[in-house]
């Protein structure tokens, strides 16, 4: 998994921590092989909207959220297009007789860095709604995400499972 997308995936955990529903697509995006596209966008603006609905915010309330998702959506866009300039700049880099290892491990690092602002940006947006939430909007927050965490928690046992017996497999079939 690359870099920038555990930080993404990160950036979502911290993200649903805060007041939202874990979706459960995120393992998949936690699983997904490097370079595979981050797909689990919709099923969180799913997940907001639905939580959004029962919360029964004050117009204060109201201000933070809305301040919360544009954080959210643009540093989407923005590390969207941070990692494909950094793609593009390593896959240059790759094109030289003789590698530049310093320099595909600053560019990475770059990305990481800038992957990591925006990270924080949106998890400080987040917090400060979440903390402006009464003690009845934070139980309904604690009890979705307490029940999206299990059914994650089954989800990652299934594929570790998934997993074993694959690996436990694949010895069999080479013997062949």
């Amino acid at each position: 998994m690359s870099r920038y997308t555990t930080t993404i995936a990160l950036c979502a955990a911290a993200l649903f921590a805060c007041v939202t529903v874990a979706d459960a697509n995120a393992a998949d995006a936690a699983s997904a092989p490097p370079g595979a596209p981050w797909h689990h966008h919709e099923g969180m603006q799913h997940d907001l909207d639905k939580i959004h609905a029962q919360l029964n915010l004050t117009a204060d309330q109201e201000q933070l959220w809305q301040a919360a998702r544009t954080a959210m959506k643009t540093a989407h866009e923005q590390g969207h297009a941070a990692h494909q300039q950094a793609q593009q700049q390593i896959q240059a880099l790759m094109q030289a007789p003789v590698l530049d290892l310093r320099a595909i491990h600053n560019a990475r690092e770059q990305s990481g860095e800038q992957a990591h602002q925006l990270h924080a940006q949106t998890t400080e947006a987040w917090l400060k709604f979440y903390d402006s939430l009464n003690t009845t909007q934070k139980t309904l927050v604690s009890t979705t995400l307490k029940a999206k965490w299990e059914k994650m928690k089954a989800r990652r046992a299934k594929m570790a499972g998934h997993w074993q017996k694959q690996q436990h497999d694949a010895p069999a079939s080479q013997g062949q």
